[in-house]
């Protein structure tokens, strides 16, 4: 089950959250270099203000018997609809909860954008998320992107890795999840 909250506090406690055990290299050096709360609340800053994804669309997920289970940004770039963060908090990982938040993402930019491709992208090692990226099977295609080292810069290229549906997205414009 999926809500939205307009409380951008909850998604800054909920970022904090997902930091545990990340994969996503990004937020972790962050999170390293200034602490899980004030990476939690640049997340959230950068993705109200620096993205072109309207905030209304951002979702909380919800396990069957009500409990919290993780968040997902849907959002744009310049170029496109893109995963603009997922994230699954620690407790429920492994459960298959990226499935459906990516599903949640997926449906919500094809309502919003009219968009027959989204962009994500991963850090080669986030195996969890790179495979639903790769496979996604939500009836709107996803471009896996990944960035090939844990330390690399958003202005280095990522390596397409797969496409879901013949063509590919224009532009280098990037998103990240963990």
């Amino acid at each position: 089950m999926f809500r939205g909250e307009a409380d951008d506090e909850v998604f800054a406690g909920l970022f904090r959250r997902v930091l545990a055990d990340t994969l996503d290299a990004t937020s972790r050096k962050g999170a390293e270099a200034a602490g899980p709360q004030t990476q939690a609340r640049q997340d959230v800053k950068f993705y109200r203000e620096s993205m072109l994804g309207e905030r209304s669309w951002w979702r909380i997920a919800w396990t069957p018997d009500g409990q919290l289970a993780g968040f997902g940004i849907p959002s744009q770039n310049t170029e496109c609809p893109v995963v603009g963060y997922l994230g699954v908090l620690p407790e429920h990982r492994g459960h298959g909860y990226v499935d459906e938040i990516l599903a949640e993402i997926s449906r919500i930019l094809a309502a919003e954008t009219g968009a027959a491709a989204i962009r994500g992208d991963t850090d080669l090692e986030n195996l969890p998320m790179l495979q639903p990226l790769s496979a996604s099977a939500t009836g709107t295609s996803v471009a896996a992107w990944c960035y090939p080292r844990a330390d690399h810069h958003r202005s280095r290229p990522a390596t397409p890795i797969r496409t879901l549906q013949p063509g590919s997205y224009p532009g280098e414009g990037y998103s990240h999840g963990a």
